[in-house]
């Protein structure tokens, strides 16, 4: 069979002379790192210079297996949109993504938010609830992600939305999965504790790098940095007993965290 280049390939040539791989279509599946042995033949594939008979079987076996290399008559373009797709009419969940309040106590500065709406309208919030009612059966589970804005900032919206959405998965005899993307600043552990109580397991909190580099971007809206803050709610929600929580952790590249990537991995 012969292969091309994905044309979704990542790779960051590292000081210490090895290579950081990633394929944004295959996903976390992809990272690979290549060591100095194998840098400059592993480039001259990527670069379409070289076959890739070139690089030893096990080197072409990874590099085919996780998506660098594809089949000639693979058409990406194709591929991506069919898993937009597949995301977006999976059938088995009732799949929201609500904004509890577009207001955000952060003013990143690379935000396009123009916060013009505050927090949602009690009539909205009644809508979304008969939807849903009116609409489980057709569906094994109803899953939600909660988003803004900052979420948090709408608090008591998260909570009685919550409250109906398990009483109604409850009674109908279906899953209810639920997540949400913070900055993580009013995620305190009593914040916590409260969205764990109301099945919210899955958390996105985005750090900019080390405190230097966060708190020149990720800012409050009186200017003041918000690192230490953040940091100071994830290790003390991480000594909170739980089961089924997962935290990821957001980063926006910029040259000065590239030029220290493996400094800030082990960090984050």
């Amino acid at each position: 069979m012969n292969y091309k280049v994905s044309m979704f390939n990542y790779v960051l040539n590292c000081e210490d002379g090895s290579l950081r791989m990633y394929n944004s279509l295959t996903g976390l599946d992809s990272l690979m790192i290549v060591g100095k042995s194998a840098k400059e033949s592993v480039l001259s594939v990527l670069a379409d210079t070289d076959s890739v008979e070139s690089v030893p079987a096990r080197i072409k076996e990874a590099l085919i297996q996780r998506g660098y290399l594809v089949s000639d008559n693979k058409d990406e373009d194709y591929a991506v949109r069919l898993k937009m797709l597949e995301t977006i009419y999976n059938e088995k969940y009732l799949n929201l993504i609500i904004m509890p309040t577009e207001q955000c106590n952060f003013r990143c500065k690379y935000c396009y938010e123009t916060f013009e709406k505050g927090k949602m309208h009690q009539s909205i919030q009644e809508a979304i609830v008969k939807y849903v009612r009116n609409n489980i059966l057709n569906y094994t589970g109803l899953s939600v992600a909660w988003f803004g804005g900052e979420p948090l900032m709408a608090l008591d919206v998260i909570e009685y939305l919550s409250e109906n959405f398990i009483k109604i998965c409850k009674a109908a005899k279906r899953q209810y999965v639920s997540g949400i993307t913070t900055n993580g600043y009013d995620l305190t552990p009593e914040v916590f504790q409260r969205l764990y109580k109301l099945k919210v397991l899955d958390y996105q909190i985005t750090l900019d790098g080390f405190k230097t580099q966060h708190d020149s971007q990720r800012v409050l809206a009186n200017g003041r940095g918000t690192f230490d803050k953040i940091t100071e709610n994830l290790i003390q929600i991480k000594n909170i007993r739980t089961v089924g929580v997962t935290f990821a952790i957001r980063t926006n590249f910029t040259k000065s965290i590239v030029e220290n990537i493996d400094e800030y991995l082990k960090f984050s």
